[in-house]
């Protein structure tokens, strides 16, 4: 397995890239935001999350590729996806040692949305969906629509295996919309939601709520590029529309709301209402955890140029693990590993960043 040394590399802030690369990046926004399908429920009772952890780093043996999503049944069968070079090594599996190629020909994969180490679906920005049924991935199905030339599924999210949702967009040379494809059991099919020209990139579910959030952006410079909904019931409404990113993450069974402002909303229903100010840190994004008080992020140090690993336990956030790799997706387990996914700064090198908390 390949090892890779940390080094001091400056990072890009993924939140100072200019509108004019605004169609570039939002292709890789996913990847910023936080695994909705495999996450512990957090206690009644809240108590800071313990820092004491034990890092280590296993790099992904594929290189000029972007590694875009994370799902794993255990801390020994994790699956990773993105665009491969090779669209042979588009799709790996981590066994808790080492990393294999599928070795399928799969093209641009984004996003998976598991149930079970035998139930796992996979989707592509070609519009095709994959699923695994613990033996072998096979081609579930491909979406179309009449008018357009390609349908770009950039995320899935289901709350059972006869309930998932895909979120992206069709387009054309002169005409694009978003669109929700949803899974029954049986087949895929349309939501009917209206005309809007929009690419929803990200959508997660709040099981307090009964509600999933959907992040969106328009490509028009219009002032309002980028967007927030909610889908209630199969409704689609506006809750946001600005000039600044609202990106989803997951604390326990609730969304949380994060920016460029470097403060954390929540969603209560009908609007979005501030939770936590972290602007006088060094926060730098992302949300994923098991309580409000054990949650972790991306930190950057504005001096040295390193991001790093945060955790908020209710009163402070530090920085835990320090390098120039950013963390994208964040699996927990019971026994309490946690993996971050992500890449290094400028060099598309993937990687695991595993922490495991210390035996007392």
């Amino acid at each position: 397995m390949l090892k890779l040394k940390l080094t001091k590399l400056n990072f890009l802030n993924i939140f100072s890239i200019s509108k004019n690369l605004k169609v570039f990046l939002l292709l890789y926004l996913p990847i910023l935001t936080q695994l909705s399908c495999n996450t512990t429920e957090p206690t009644d009772e809240l108590k800071p999350g313990r820092r004491d952890y034990t890092w280590t780093v296993d790099t992904i043996p594929v290189v000029n590729s972007v590694m875009k999503d994370m799902w794993g049944s255990s801390p020994t069968d994790i699956w990773i996806c993105g665009d491969g070079f090779d669209a042979r090594q588009s799709l790996w599996h981590y066994n808790g040692n080492d990393f294999t190629p599928y070795n399928e020909y799969i093209n641009s994969a984004t996003s998976f949305c598991g149930f079970a180490q035998n139930n796992i679906w996979m989707a592509t920005s070609t519009g095709r969906i994959w699923r695994y049924d613990g033996v072998e991935w096979k081609r579930d199905t491909i979406l179309t629509m009449e008018g357009y030339n390609d349908v770009v599924i950039q995320q899935l999210c289901g709350t059972a295996p006869n309930n998932i949702y895909a979120t992206g967009m069709v387009n054309s040379l002169d005409d694009y919309r978003g669109v929700i494809a949803i899974y029954d059991g049986k087949k895929w099919t349309y939501l009917n939601i209206p005309y809007i020209r929009v690419n929803f990139y990200d959508i997660k579910y709040d099981s307090e709520l009964s509600t999933f959030l959907i992040s969106g952006a328009n490509f028009d410079n219009i002032g309002k590029d980028e967007r927030l909904y909610s889908l209630k019931n199969n409704k689609l409404t506006e809750i946001y529309s600005g000039t600044s990113g609202r990106y989803l993450g997951k604390i326990g069974n609730r969304i949380y709301i994060f920016g460029y402002d470097k403060r954390i909303y929540k969603y209560n229903g009908s609007a979005l209402e501030l939770w936590i100010d972290l602007s006088n840190t060094n926060y730098l994004g992302r949300v994923s955890g098991k309580s409000e008080k054990d949650f972790f992020c991306n930190t950057s140090d504005y001096i040295d140029g390193l991001t790093g690993i945060g955790h908020w336990n209710g009163t402070d956030l530090a920085t835990l693990y320090e390098s120039n790799f950013a963390t994208y997706r964040t699996l927990f387990f019971e026994n309490e590993v946690i993996f971050f996914s992500g890449n290094y700064a400028y060099d598309f090198i993937n990687a695991i960043i595993k922490g495991k908390l210390n035996n007392n």
